[in-house]
């Protein structure tokens, strides 16, 4: 992995920053792509810092149209060829029972759980491609194996985002391209911390 890029998606925090911090402590080159440009470049600063590698980072939201894809072009003239991309974002707020989301709610998990990895694959992969191969990961849940009652929008898009990894591994993976798709549970991150301190109160 040494001096080999890869961009992580949600490298700001949480499963993203620590996956960012391995790939940082074997010599990978990263940019790290966040909503918050104060919380990436503290990320991206960390890691050049402790690691001794080049980290930049970038803002981007996933779910809205073209902000990916913009960020994405920015990496590769910027940085180089990407050899990786890893998506952990996809966000729970808007969820709930059947009767309790509606259709904006459903709209806002498309574009955000499912639309954010869909934008970042087909942005990363031709550039992969062109560059000899590379590697995708993108990340689901638990909750898209075992439904959760009040993860109805949130748990189908990542079931989706299952298929969508499988479905770009048969596709691609003669042209060099791996894909794999991780369903992890609840990890104590800050956001998930915040959570369950809700609940106590």
């Amino acid at each position: 992995m040494r001096d080999k890029l890869y961009i992580v998606f949600g490298g700001s925090r949480g499963m993203g920053f620590e996956a960012a911090r391995v790939l940082a402590a074997d010599g990978a080159r990263l940019a790290l792509v966040s909503r918050s440009r104060a919380d990436i470049d503290a990320a991206a600063a960390s890691l050049s810092k402790t690691c001794g590698i080049s980290a930049s980072g970038y803002v981007a939201d996933g779910g809205k149209p073209g902000a990916i894809e913009a960020v994405i072009g920015d990496i590769a003239d910027t940085m180089g060829t990407p050899r990786g991309l890893l998506v952990t974002t996809g966000l729970t707020g808007r969820n709930g029972t059947l009767e309790d989301v509606d259709d904006d709610d459903w709209e806002a998990n498309f574009q955000d759980v499912l639309m954010g990895h869909v934008r970042a694959i087909r942005a990363t992969v031709p550039l992969m491609i062109a560059g000899g191969g590379g590697t995708v990961v993108t990340t689901a849940a638990y909750s898209a194996r075992m439904a959760k009652s009040f993860l109805f929008p949130y748990a189908a898009m990542k079931a989706a985002v299952i298929n969508l990894t499988k479905n770009v591994a048969k596709t691609y993976g003669a042209e060099g391209i791996r894909a794999n798709c991780v369903c992890p549970g609840a990890f104590e991150t800050l956001r998930v911390s915040a959570r369950l301190s809700e609940i106590e109160e």
